[in-house]
């Protein structure tokens, strides 16, 4: 008992501490205090645990939610990131602004493998899904998480868990087009281009 119990505090304060990002993200972007931060994305962490539980038979709702945010949207955030950062902001820029105060200094042969390689075999990766599980060429089936949105019958589970994706995804780029820092750099940014 003992044992369960204190991995049960353990992973309590863990999710405490991943949230704390979000809160101070929340506080920047539309300028409040914490209380008010909290408030809001205890909300929208409720409002995500309620779909999840509410919608619990077959842990559609939870398989949807985890294949498509912590595998699908996660792969192609690191795509677009690697791609930002080796030829938007450029390998130059970057690896001085990641050098600046550092102890330790990122070997140049990163430079070639994060603007050449990574997205290469990114890109690749992602192609090859989309042609095999996606559209079903030269596979069997489609991955099921596909087979559930666009199959002849498609699961209402599944669609409104998409639905909260976008929900959420609608309201983090809400917030981050609110702040104001955000928006100078971008303009700065453009400026130097």
């Amino acid at each position: 008992f003992l044992f369960f119990f204190l991995l049960f505090l353990a992973a309590v304060t863990s999710s405490l501490s991943m949230l704390q990002p979000g809160i101070a993200f929340i506080e920047e972007a539309l300028e409040i205090n914490r209380r008010q931060s909290v408030a809001i994305l205890g909300l929208i962490t409720a409002f995500g645990c309620g779909f999840v539980v509410y919608f619990s038979k077959d842990v559609k709702a939870l398989d949807t939610l985890d294949f498509w945010v912590g595998t699908f949207l996660i792969y192609v955030l690191a795509t677009i990131q690697i791609i930002i950062f080796g030829w938007i902001i450029g390998i130059e820029r970057g690896f001085a602004e990641a050098h600046r105060g550092a102890a330790l200094r990122i070997p140049a042969i990163f430079g070639f493998i994060m603007k050449w390689v990574c997205p290469s075999f990114l890109l690749i990766i992602f192609l090859t899904w989309i042609i095999r599980d996606v559209l079903g060429i030269g596979s069997r089936e489609l991955d099921y998480h596909v087979k559930d949105l666009v199959s002849s019958s498609p699961n209402p589970v599944a669609w409104m868990s998409i639905g909260v994706i976008a929900l959420v995804a609608l309201f983090t780029t809400i917030l981050v087009s609110r702040v104001k820092r955000y928006r100078e750099v971008t303009v700065e940014q453009g400026g130097r281009s």
